[in-house]
């Protein structure tokens, strides 16, 4: 189906549909990516609902990294803005991409998902399902049951798959037989240190 078509598929938009659950001192809300940035510009956050212990890391770096693109490239320094805002320049980032650079699923694989690139039709017939859950398609070491056993959310929320892809594709290094990770790690010996200050 050709690109923006009535009939082309495109499931779980990031931009306009409440996909992450979270927990705000007036109760459980689900929010889109936009309405997130605005409850954390509002304090507004008290912790996400199904982000995994080793998932909160890179969905920190994502959202920190994210943010801080959208106000460099627009000159702002203030955080505190609302979803509109954050949709709109968020949409603009993804370029030609628009839309499907936030949308977990689309049918056109020439076209670019959320965090998924686009793929040549040279690689379309190699294409096989690796994932049948999200902490399946977690990092390696996660999903190959050294760590968390995998296959545990076969009922998953939508926003599992969502850190799930963000932590693959933020903290994976080289495995070994082709599982080479990704380009923003230095290689299989080098890895992505996370630093955190605490007050005593």
């Amino acid at each position: 189906m050709e690109k923006g078509t009535a009939q082309s598929l495109r499931l779980f938009n990031l931009l306009e549909e409440p996909i992450f659950r979270v927990q705000t001192r007036e109760g459980r809300r689900r929010l889109s990516l936009p309405g997130v940035f605005e409850a954390l510009g509002r304090d507004e956050i008290e912790h996400f609902l199904g982000l995994q212990k080793h998932q909160e890391d890179p969905f920190h770096v994502f959202l920190s990294y994210l943010g801080a693109a959208v106000l460099a490239r627009n000159g702002e320094e203030d955080p505190v803005r609302p979803a509109d805002y954050w949709r709109d320049k968020l949409r603009a980032l993804a370029g030609p991409a628009g839309d499907d650079a936030w949308t977990l699923v689309v049918e056109e694989m020439l076209q670019p998902a959320f965090m998924q690139p686009p793929l040549p039709r040279a690689d379309h017939a190699r294409l096989k399902p690796t994932a049948y859950t999200p902490d399946e398609l977690d990092l390696l070491p996660t999903a190959k049951n050294h760590d968390l056993k995998k296959a545990r959310a076969s009922s998953a929320e939508v926003d599992g798959w969502v850190y799930a892809l963000i932590s693959l594709q933020t903290m994976s290094g080289y495995y070994g037989r082709g599982n080479r990770g990704i380009s923003r790690m230095n290689s299989g010996y080098g890895n992505r240190p996370i630093a955190e200050v605490v007050r005593s």
